[in-house]
């Protein structure tokens, strides 16, 4: 899995902005802005899959429970969803965009 996400080339065309003149050196703070909650939905997510892997009883029926949840169209909707490869990701004026990947 690729952790990079889209900032690396947003990052690279900042800093030229930035070097150039174009634009002031706030617009690198946006990296944090943008990139924190990318990563923190991608640590939520792994957890998740972690904890239902653990072998106890109780895991098992919460995990037989997830699965039930599944079979209904809109859980499986929510969670086929999920961006977790950091592919979009909400910008500072809270749209998401796709980003292109080289």
């Amino acid at each position: 899995m690729r952790l990079d996400g889209p900032h690396d080339p947003q990052a690279g065309v900042g800093v030229a902005a930035v070097v150039h003149g174009w634009l002031g050196k706030d617009i690198l703070d946006t990296y944090t802005t943008e990139g924190h909650p990318v990563a923190a939905r991608l640590l939520q997510n792994t957890r998740a899959q972690i904890a239902l892997m653990r072998p106890d009883p109780q895991t098992r029926a919460l995990w037989e429970m997830f699965s039930d949840l599944m079979a209904l169209d809109d859980a499986h909707r929510y969670v086929a969803g999920m961006d977790v490869s950091g592919t979009t990701w909400a910008t500072t004026t809270g749209s998401s965009a796709p980003c292109a990947r080289t």
